[in-house]
This record gives structure tokens, C-alpha cells and sequence, in this order.
């Protein structure tokens, strides 16, 4: 208390300033994979992709009131992100990672998060994945939980703008597939009580991004970067879900398009 009370609230300065955020470092690929990895893509690179991207908090806008994630090329946090980036080949799963899939990691690693709480929590009581979900995306893992499986295989989670070139190809458009809203090509939105299970992850082929990914929008939320600052840290969520608790429009809003991000 003594510190916290030093100096004085009158003498603290009125003038409002952001707290610079640096991209945490990613877990890095093991050289040799302990674990099988699902079909694969190649996405190839691109020399001028333009990423344009904005943040959907329910709070706060640009300078001096904004609230998002700062990238290595800017100045401060900002909501709105834009930048012309080189993106070099990469190799992306087809799908996103199965419940069969992070089960035959588990087996293969032995992985076991520091804190459990609600770890895989859609599972059955004896750690086994439930009737009906073997094709279904994992969910309730954490993004420490998903580093460790991409380390496994030999692999990485994708950066944003990564993961948004990836989707979005360098055409600049708003859904995997095009520009207007399909609602035959993605899994079922709803907001009620009761959060759903995800759709199989393979049910939407014509969904497909223009390199052949499949499920990136609209069913389960896919962790990209992490952000730090001297008080927390945040992640930014890609993909959207197909559902939102029900309750205010403000809550957790779901990105319009490829163009938006949690």
C-alpha cells in the first residue's frame, strides 16, 4: 500500500497514452514430430498480400480510445490493421485439428495442461472422446493446449494475417468462397442457451478457401497470435463460431466477415 500510495492521484498526468504490446513467442515446432499430423496443404506464398483487418471490441475506437492488439509494424494498439506483407509458403492442415486427432496426440505425448480446469471438458468422464465427435473440431482447449499439439507434429499456430491470407487468398475476399454471405456453405449460426456441438468438420467441401482449406468460418473459434503488455495478455481469436450465448447484442459480437477479428 505504501508504494501504490507514492505519488499522489493529483500529481498522476491527465494525458492519455497506450501501453505498447509485443507478439508473445510462438512454442516452436519439435524437429522430429512425436505425433501424427491430419492431411495437409500446401498455401503458396505470396509476395504483396494486403492485410486488412479490424478489431470487434464492444468498447473504444482509435486513438486515444482504442482497444485491439498491436502488430510489429505499428506504433500502438489501434482497431483497424492494415499492411501489404510477403507471406511465404506454408503448410496448413486441411481441417481443423479433430477430437480423434488431439486424442491420438494425448497418447502419443502424454500432454497435460498446468491448470485443467474445463480441459476438454466435452469428453467423457474416462477421457475418452464422446460418441459423434471423432470428426468434430476439439474445443475446449486452450491456446497453450494447441501450441503443444502443433509442436508435436511439427508444426505452429498460424499468425492472423497468416491464418486470414490462408482463408481470404489475395483477392481480398469477405467469406472463404466469395464475397456474399452463404449460409449452405457454413454450419448453422444460433445464440441460445445451450451451446451446440460444432458441425463435422469436413460437412461444408464447397466452403473451401481458394487453396482447398475447409472449415475456416463460422463453426469453431481457431487461436492465432498473442499479445502482451506490462499488465495482461490477449489472443486473437479467428473464424467466428456458430454460436453466441444468448443475452445483449454486445456480447462476444461474431465477425461480419474475413475482415473482422475477436
Amino acid at each position: 500500500m505504501r508504494v501504490l500510495s507514492a505519488v499522489q492521484l493529483a500529481d498522476l498526468s491527465n494525458d492519455w497514452e497506450p501501453v505498447s504490446q509485443s507478439i508473445i513467442s510462438e512454442q516452436p515446432a519439435r524437429a522430429k514430430a512425436t505425433a501424427q499430423r491430419g492431411e495437409t496443404v500446401t498455401v503458396p506464398s505470396a509476395s504483396a498480400f494486403d492485410f486488412e483487418v479490424s478489431g470487434n471490441c464492444i468498447e473504444g475506437d482509435n486513438l486515444p480510445d482504442s482497444v485491439d492488439v498491436q502488430y510489429p509494424w505499428e506504433d500502438h494498439p489501434q482497431r483497424k490493421h492494415s499492411r501489404t506483407l510477403s507471406i511465404p509458403s506454408l503448410v496448413f492442415d486441411k481441417f481443423t485439428v479433430s477430437n480423434d486427432e488431439y486424442s491420438a496426440f494425448l497418447d502419443a505425448t502424454g500432454w497435460s495442461p498446468a491448470t485443467d480446469q474445463n480441459f476438454l471438458r466435452h469428453w467423457n468422464d474416462d477421457g475418452s472422446v464422446p460418441e459423434g465427435w471423432g470428426s468434430k473440431p476439439v474445443i475446449w482447449v486452450s491456446r497453450s493446449d494447441s501450441s503443444a499439439y502443433c509442436s508435436a507434429v511439427g508444426a505452429r499456430l498460424p499468425t492472423s494475417y497468416e491464418w486470414q491470407y490462408a482463408a481470404q487468398g489475395t483477392d481480398g475476399r469477405r467469406f472463404p468462397w466469395g464475397d456474399k454471405f452463404d449460409k449452405a456453405k457454413v454450419c448453422e449460426y444460433t445464440s441460445g442457451r445451450e451451446m451446440p456441438a460444432p458441425c463435422d468438420r469436413d460437412a461444408f467441401p464447397e466452403g473451401a478457401s481458394p487453396f482447398g482449406l475447409e472449415d475456416m468460418v463460422g463453426n469453431v473459434y481457431q487461436w492465432t497470435d498473442a499479445f502482451e503488455d506490462a499488465h495482461t495478455d490477449r489472443a486473437v481469436l479467428r473464424g467466428g463460431s456458430r454460436w453466441r450465448a444468448a443475452g445483449s447484442s454486445w456480447y462476444l459480437p461474431q465477425p461480419s466477415d474475413l475482415r473482422e477479428h475477436d
